[in-house]
């Protein structure tokens, strides 16, 4: 497509250009936001009348949160907050409405979506930086996300709900509309194609959890036609586990050592080209077992030369704690 500015007004638009980039089709060079995303929650209840209740804005300080974890790592790598400068705290907030009436909730994300597009510049090519802030917005402002959140909860409580008759309130609940079920397999490829959307992915969760969470304090939250009573709220986020804890940090890694005097272990120290950010990591049993690849990773060692990895990774509040890397490339067949 050519370089002329495309408007995104809609999230079946952002589908539609997410869609063809996975297609091998193009994309257009430069996109703005107009009306859209805007994630948008009804609450209803005694206490919600253009005003929110303190337990409920823990869902959107949650949300705020993972945002900005996943700024920081989409700049240093890392989802390190304590890097980020007041200015880009600043600019980085969501923006929450009230309306009169039943608390009607606007979530404005254009500060996080314009901040992103700005700290790709450079590492990734015009085409690659529209996809993925296509996939932020969809992520943190698209309907279709929530609701797979909400339809992943129901299906895995209603498999843990040993009681039949304790099912039939969760089964009444009719979550996605058939548009956006076939929208799952474009989600599905944009977050494999992307480590990057992967994990704000699992931020993404992380805060929709904390958010349902809160609705518990309301009679009702409504998100685009869908309607959450209390108990309903409460159920679906009964045994919830966090998945930002774990992220993938693809990138082009030296191997700096290579230890294989454990038989039970297989350890790599690897050292990231583009920050200089060191690891030592376990590689994957299955991956050693797959011919090559334990050649290739002593090779890269004994050669000095960069290449690929792919590594799944566990941190607290930034810091990586452990990681595993799940296959190599050399770097001129890397994945894009």
């Amino acid at each position: 497509m050519d370089d002329i500015q495309y408007d995104v007004e809609s999230e079946q638009q952002a589908f539609e250009l997410l869609e063809r980039y996975l297609s091998g089709e193009g994309l257009p060079e430069k996109i703005s936001f107009n009306g859209w995303p805007s994630l948008t929650i009804r609450l209803t209840g005694d206490k919600f009348n253009k005003s929110l209740t303190p337990s409920v804005m823990k869902g959107f300080v949650e949300m705020q949160s993972q945002i900005n974890k996943s700024y920081a790592l989409a700049k240093y790598g890392t989802p390190d907050v304590r890097r980020l400068t007041k200015e880009e705290l600043d600019a980085l907030e969501i923006e929450v409405t009230v309306e009169q009436g039943s608390s009607l909730v606007e979530i404005n994300i254009d500060g996080f979506l314009s901040k992103l597009t700005h700290e790709l510049v450079g590492k990734m090519n015009a085409t690659e930086i529209v996809f993925t802030v296509l996939g932020a917005a969809v992520i943190w402002g698209g309907v279709t996300v929530f609701k797979r959140f909400l339809d992943n909860r129901k299906d895995t409580r209603l498999a843990e709900i040993t009681k039949e008759g304790d099912k039939e309130h969760l089964r009444a609940m009719q979550v996605m509309t058939q548009e956006e079920t076939k929208r799952l397999q474009i989600i599905s490829e944009m977050v494999a194609k992307k480590p990057l959307l992967d994990n704000m992915d699992r931020m993404s969760y992380d805060a929709k959890t904390t958010m349902v969470k809160s609705f518990v304090r309301s009679d009702t939250a409504e998100i685009d036609g869908v309607t959450i009573d209390s108990e309903t709220a409460k159920e679906l986020v009964t045994n919830a586990r966090r998945r930002s804890v774990e992220m993938r940090i693809d990138g082009v890694y030296r191997i700096e050592e290579v230890n294989n005097t454990d038989p039970e272990c297989f350890k790599v120290k690897v050292r990231r080209i583009d920050s200089d950010q060191r690891l030592t990591c376990v590689v994957q049993d299955i991956f050693l077992d797959e011919s090559g690849n334990k050649e290739a990773l002593q090779r890269a060692e004994w050669e000095r030369k960069p290449v690929h990895l792919s590594i799944n990774a566990k941190h607290v509040d930034g810091d990586i704690k452990s990681a595993v890397i799940l296959y190599v490339k050399d770097v001129d067949n890397k994945p894009d």
